[in-house]
């Protein structure tokens, strides 16, 4: 899953930019308590060399599509085991799930997505 990107001002060319792989630590958090209350997910960049340590690799930038998908399909084989004793995000008790996200962006952003999402 590639996130973020975009088109020229005619929409028909992509815009050339830097595709990021990096493990993000994802929570389910609370944004509001519009109708009764609602979550979204929300991703932190994972700094923690022991956890690249433990996926076999680190977080790379990319200008090819393919190039990023194949570095983070080598990163998420290993990350089932980082995960394998969390709980899921729907949990009262969840402490997050770690996932390997592709980004499109000129720089790693250090959460994801750059803006919570406002009720409307």
């Amino acid at each position: 899953m590639t996130i973020g990107g975009g088109t020229d001002d005619g929409g028909q060319q992509p815009v050339p930019t830097l595709l990021w792989v990096a493990a993000y630590l994802v929570q389910r958090v609370f944004v509001g308590h519009e109708e009764g209350g609602w979550w979204t997910d929300l991703g932190e960049l994972v700094t923690d060399p022991e956890v690249y340590r433990q996926v076999a690799g680190t977080p790379a930038a990319f200008m090819t599509e393919c190039g990023a998908e194949a570095h983070a399909d080598r990163l998420r084989t290993h990350l089932a085991v980082l995960d394998a004793d969390r709980r899921p995000l729907w949990s009262v008790l969840s402490a997050g799930l770690y996932e390997v996200l592709v980004i499109a962006a000129p720089t790693l952003p250090p959460t994801w997505p750059e803006r919570m999402p406002a009720y409307s």
